[in-house]
């Protein structure tokens, strides 16, 4: 990982760490949303970056668990 982005990653976890459970539920319902969002318009994870997004909440998804 490069060094350059290393702070912000680790701010945005310590962001994430600070959050009360409900605003975990709400950031987590609203990323489920969002790939729903995804999942019924199959030509956005054909766009440039759509299934890197994809991976991403994935990703922010498996943190919030």
């Amino acid at each position: 990982m490069r060094e350059d982005t290393l702070g912000p990653r680790v701010a945005a976890g310590a962001k994430l760490a600070s959050l009360s459970h409900a605003e975990v539920r709400t950031l987590r319902m609203g990323l489920v949303s969002w790939q729903r969002d995804l999942m019924r318009a199959p030509a956005l994870l054909a766009t440039p970056g759509g299934l890197e997004e994809w991976e991403r909440i994935g990703l922010l998804l498996d943190i919030l668990r």
